[in-house]
């Protein structure tokens, strides 16, 4: 019996021992694949060696290992991972635009950073960059905002990735007083890093406070004196805000230092917005020089020559883009307001139609043709654009406006005087909307009739050859809104002014302001506005009926 029951134990205690061997050996399996794994992670630099690392790892961990080993291959797949991550995200996050082929990169380096969060949840650089990431779509920015929060608390121990967390984080964040806080913490976690500075010298931008942005741009550029490139973001920024003489100040000391394409195109800006369209013509003329192959430089010039008023240097920069791109439609729209400058309507009138064949839904564009279309004496082809636009917008005020001038040119003064009153009513209607929803009035002016409506409405009814359609008093209140938007210094104006005291009676008010846009009117004009005063001065009001000239036969062209 003794001896029985010690076979039995033997056997107990061999079957043990081979039962854990076996375990062991088999937790041991993956072992070779860990070798090959960490003997390649050595050198691994590249894209696919680090995939043949994080493959290997996952074999191991699936094949068996001893848990001192399994805890070591899954950091180094976590290690592989992220920096395979680190190295595709590069051309993602500088990438101006998504193309499809992004955005296929941009699906592995997620599926990379969710695997490693899988692994250890409390790796916060794989949550900051794939929140990075998900800033990039639109539809993952809730995502994005939780990610985010989950960064800041795993990075608590790493100043500057929570620097970058916060950073990332504040640009989230739909609280401004929040905002601030995430800026201002980056700030002080990684004063040396200028995004840091730069982002909160933005956020005081936007809410107008000045001297605090310039007092972080001046750290920025403090801890960095020779970085130009800071200096030109800087300058571009105190543009945005209106801060000429800082921005004029960084600007020249770039142009001293490094005077690159750039630098001169960014003066120009500052210039242009200053109203000195000579100094932003010169300093293109030298960024040209550096770069004349820079099409949006001229393309830049080509608009201030327009401005200017030197029509002939416009077209040429113009015609040199679409010598080099043929299919600039920049340019195409640009060529075509030179065009109308230079009076050659059907010149432009036919960039306009080969543009609209590309973009027939361009509401911008079909404005425009018309009113190209009612410069050229094609009012008629004009007041159908103009109907097609209305159709889909019928409060649209340009629409209403420039349909009631091409009424106007062709005789046809009751639709124009509907169009008219539509259009003012629109303005005023739109006005009132924002009003009630608490917009100051003085941030409310474009919602007023401007001069040209104004005037045009008054004309038509004081000079209309129909009885029933005449209202000298609301005539004169529309004409002296004009006069006074204007200072009374526009002839054009005045006459319209004294037409409408003429349709009131008042002769002597009417010959007073005749007499004045006859001294004011250029030559153009002078020979009718002196036919009016002569009206007037036979106390005979003036009545007008314009009956448009038929368009040259190369005009009725349509592409």
């Amino acid at each position: 019996m003794t001896m029985q029951r010690n076979r039995q134990i033997w056997w107990g205690w061999t079957w043990a021992a081979w039962l854990l061997a076996a375990r062991s050996l088999a937790a041991q399996e993956g072992q070779p694949d860990l070798d090959k794994a960490m003997e390649l992670k050595i050198t691994a630099t590249t894209l696919q060696q680090l995939g043949e690392v994080a493959a290997l790892c996952e074999q191991a961990i699936q094949k068996g290992l001893s848990k001192e080993d399994e805890a070591f291959a899954r950091q180094l797949l976590i290690g592989s991972l992220y920096q395979r991550a680190e190295q595709i995200m590069q051309p993602l996050v500088r990438a101006p635009m998504m193309t499809p082929e992004l955005r296929e990169l941009r699906q592995r380096v997620v599926a990379d950073l969710e695997k490693i969060i899988g692994l250890d949840a409390r790796f916060g650089p794989a949550h900051l960059r794939l929140a990075q990431l998900q800033v990039l779509d639109a539809e993952d920015l809730p995502r994005a905002r939780d990610t985010v929060d989950q960064a800041v608390k795993c990075l608590a121990d790493d100043k500057k990735l929570l620097a970058e967390a916060l950073l990332l984080r504040g640009g989230l964040q739909p609280d401004q007083v929040q905002q601030l806080a995430d800026f201002s913490r980056a700030v002080e976690l990684d004063p040396d890093n200028p995004d840091v500075w730069q982002a909160r010298a933005m956020y005081y931008l936007q809410q107008n406070q000045v001297d605090q942005a310039i007092a972080d741009f001046n750290s920025l550029l403090a801890r960095d004196e020779d970085n130009w490139l800071a200096r030109l973001a800087v300058a571009d920024a105190l543009i945005s805000a209106r801060a000429f003489d800082q921005a004029l100040e960084q600007l020249n000391q770039v142009i001293a230092q490094k005077p690159t394409p750039l630098a001169y195109t960014l003066r120009a800006r500052l210039w242009t917005q200053q109203g000195k369209l000579a100094e932003a013509v010169q300093d293109l003329d030298a960024a040209a020089k550096l770069d004349p192959n820079d099409m949006g430089l001229l393309l830049m010039r080509a608009r201030l020559y327009l401005q200017e008023g030197r029509n002939a240097l416009a077209q040429q920069d113009v015609e040199r883009v679409l010598q080099a791109s043929p299919e600039n439609a920049q340019a195409m729209e640009l060529r075509s307001l030179v065009l109308a400058a230079m009076r050659k309507f059907p010149e432009a009138v036919r960039d306009l139609r080969q543009l609209l064949q590309r973009e027939p839904d361009n509401k911008l564009l079909k404005l425009q043709l018309a009113q190209f279309l009612t410069a050229g004496n094609q009012s008629r082809e004009a007041i159908e654009v103009y109907n097609q636009l209305l159709q889909e917008e019928p409060q649209n005020v340009f629409a209403l406006r420039g349909r009631g001038d091409a009424y106007l040119n062709v005789g046809e003064h009751k639709p124009a005087i509907a169009d008219y009153e539509a259009a003012v009513r629109a303005l005023a209607e739109e006005k009132q909307k924002l009003l009630q929803q608490g917009i100051p009035e003085t941030d409310l002016q474009i919602f007023e009739p401007d001069s040209g409506l104004l005037n045009n409405f008054s004309w038509v009814l004081s000079t209309s050859p129909d009885d029933s359609l005449r209202d000298g008093k609301r005539a004169q209140e529309l004409a002296l809104k004009a006069c006074e938007l204007t200072e009374y210094s526009q002839a054009h104006i005045l006459s319209t002014l004294a037409a409408a005291y003429a349709e009131t009676g008042d002769f002597e008010a009417a010959r007073k302001w005749s007499q004045k846009s006859v001294e004011l009117g250029d030559d153009e004009i002078r020979d009718q506005l002196r036919q009016e005063l002569e009206s007037y001065q036979q106390n005979k009001p003036w009545r007008e009926k314009k009956e448009e000239p038929p368009a040259a036969p190369d005009t009725l062209e349509k592409d």
